[in-house]
């Protein structure tokens, strides 16, 4: 149930992550605007995370999925019928994406601890890896059919298919009866807060594969966000590219993904990722 429920989500997610950048340079004709678009989506995500696991460790996780997919539900659905009235502005988008770029933070936050939860921790990173190849998968499937709808129709249609994934990913979660954790608490005050990150940070700083990681997502985020910011005005001014063309160079990036988190679900207990620790599990 809940990877169906996260397959439709991630369908969803990737029409809405071509339809939101066209839209708003169809709306500005400015890459500076898009940057922005792309900051506003990312930096709150980034601060976001760091109280997610946070809140995933006390809360009921279940709600909490919920709680976040019902948010994005509600403000892709609001874009959906400013842009079908006509009154969609790009403030209005601006909020819209940070407040979404916030929940998706605190929704995978709370993802990560409930997979080892559903399947066991030996299971886990084949349960990752199923999740990732499905989320690229769609990444690169549904910008090609977002561009063709985008032609067709503007930013309403995947605005629309969106917003129901997001009901999608709600209704899988409503039948699933518990994520954990299996002793909930009070949401964390500030000070408690602080030293979950300050912990969460020890632990990445201490921990070679941890640290590795973070600083290779470090970059691959940094420079990646940065290509893609150009990366629209730069086809449509240069090439003269439809939004369709867009939309198939798009989801084409993703393929390298798909096959990465195959191997590493396939082949991970082969090629374990670091030197073995005694005592460690």
């Amino acid at each position: 149930m809940f990877y169906a429920g996260q397959a439709f989500s991630y369908v969803g997610d990737g029409l809405r992550t071509l339809a939101l950048p066209l839209l708003v340079f169809h709306l500005t004709g400015s890459a500076l605007s898009l940057g922005i678009t792309y900051a506003l989506e990312f930096l709150p995500f980034a601060v976001t995370g760091l109280i997610g696991g946070s809140l995933a460790d006390r809360l009921d996780r279940r709600r909490l999925l919920l709680s976040c997919d019902f948010v994005r539900f509600f403000i892709i659905a609001f874009f959906a019928v400013a842009y079908w009235r006509g009154f969609l502005t790009l403030p209005m988008l601006y909020v819209g994406i940070v407040i979404i770029a916030m929940c998706a933070a605190i929704f995978l936050g709370a993802q990560a601890p409930s997979i080892p939860y559903m399947v066991g921790k030996r299971r886990t990173t084949q349960g990752v890896a199923a999740l990732v190849a499905t989320e690229q998968a769609a990444n690169m499937i549904a910008p090609s059919v977002g561009g063709a709808l985008y032609g067709l129709g503007g930013a309403l249609p995947s605005l629309v298919v969106n917003a129901l994934t997001y009901l999608a990913s709600q209704a899988s979660l409503v039948f699933i009866p518990t994520l954990g954790p299996d002793e909930r608490r009070r949401p964390p005050g500030m000070r408690e807060l602080v030293h979950d990150i300050s912990v969460g940070f020890r632990f990445m700083l201490a921990d070679v594969p941890m640290r590795t990681i973070t600083l290779m997502s470090l970059g691959l985020n940094l420079f990646g966000m940065m290509a893609t910011a150009v990366y629209i005005p730069f086809m449509k001014r240069d090439f003269g590219a439809s939004y369709a063309t867009i939309g198939i160079a798009w989801g084409i990036g993703a393929s390298g993904a798909i096959i990465g988190s195959l191997i590493a679900g396939k082949f991970s207990s082969r090629w374990p990722f670091g030197a073995p620790c005694a005592g460690r599990i």
